[in-house]
């Protein structure tokens, strides 16, 4: 099954969006020696992080954080996320039925979003991209500060794209409304949620919702291309919110990726349900990795690229952020390609 991660993770970009308009950074075939030296081969920008159980195979950053300022990239570095916040917003979903606020992941979304008008749709459907939503992404102005009343308005009466549960179509408007049910349910923020639920918990005090200036000698500044030579467009961060708003960075998402590994945060019953045996699950695809069981999601916005990839059978784990934003298909290679040597 060598394959079978490379495709997904390629259906999954393609399905995100990727991140910006540029022609995709070229990748080289060279012959694998080492974890550095493909990221080294493949001019990577961003930093990554190769592990197996207690073993370290590589932590480290590349390229500039900051070109004008000379401050490069290092382990310690914030980078937006993109799609990889869809996981923690999932986790949050479940976390509500583990509380008994939720009754059952089939029960309609409107059950709980009162005015919402599409009576059909079910909370699994928005967990798994099959409710047939069109994407409210492709509707925005992304400089400007909705309100989330403004962004659901664009897309909640559109027609659907296909009868719900029928078939997968990603789309950002299935989590967007995930996190307005959290928020709903909850009676608090969808930020406070995770880090009150999720982010403390497990000591992630370096993951956070981006601010749509990004400034501070912690964080990585977008790219357009790999030459770091124009800054990536702006985005208005209350546009990706519970789809695509967090930032963070590599020892928060090493202790993630743990606790991903080991079920922490999870009951045994919803395990299933959040990692199915193949597809997409709550906020993860499962493929495989030399016929092991594999968690991934990679993610793409104004200015960055990023993934992760989970391999619980041996316990390994690759994650990497790059601050290009043209980056997406040479940072699912380096991770799909170091998966299959490394593991």
């Amino acid at each position: 099954m060598r394959n079978t991660l490379c495709i997904s993770l390629a259906l999954l970009l393609c399905a995100c969006g990727g991140s910006g308009s540029n022609k995709q950074q070229p990748i080289k075939t060279n012959a694998y020696v080492s974890a550095q030296q493909y990221v080294l081969d493949n001019g990577f920008i961003g930093s990554v992080l190769v592990k197996k159980g207690d073993t370290t195979i590589l932590k480290k950053g590349y390229g500039y954080a900051d070109k004008a300022a000379k401050r490069t990239n290092d382990v310690d570095t914030k980078y937006r996320i993109a799609s990889l916040t869809k996981a923690f917003t999932a986790l949050a979903v479940v976390q509500l039925k583990q509380q008994d606020l939720i009754d059952s992941f089939d029960d309609p979304v409107a059950t709980y979003l009162t005015d919402y008008p599409n009576k059909q749709i079910t909370i699994r459907q928005l967990l798994t991209h099959r409710s047939g939503i069109p994407d409210y992404l492709s509707l925005v102005n992304k400089n400007k500060h909705y309100q989330q009343s403004e962004l659901i308005n664009l897309f909640k009466n559109k027609s659907l794209e296909f009868t719900p549960g029928s078939q997968f179509q990603y789309s950002n408007s299935n989590y967007f409304l995930l996190g307005q049910l959290i928020e709903r349910i909850s009676n608090t923020s969808y930020f406070d949620f995770l880090n009150a639920h999720i982010l403390m918990p497990l000591g992630m005090e370096n993951t956070e919702m981006g601010s749509s200036v990004i400034s501070g000698n912690n964080y990585a500044l977008g790219y357009k291309t790999s030459s770091q030579s124009s800054r990536a467009d702006s985005i208005n961060m209350s546009v990706p919110y519970a789809a695509g708003a967090l930032s963070s960075n590599l020892s928060d998402y090493e202790a993630w990726g743990e606790a991903v590994m080991s079920h922490t945060l999870l009951s045994d019953s919803d395990i299933a349900e959040v990692y199915p045996q193949q597809g997409y699950g709550f906020g993860w695809i499962v493929t495989e990795t030399k016929g092991m069981k594999t968690y991934t999601h990679s993610g793409g916005i104004d200015g960055f690229s990023t993934i992760i990839v989970l391999v619980p059978e041996v316990d390994g784990m690759v994650v990497a952020f790059s601050n290009v934003g043209n980056a997406g298909l040479l940072v699912n290679k380096i991770a799909e390609t170091i998966a299959e040597n490394e593991f």
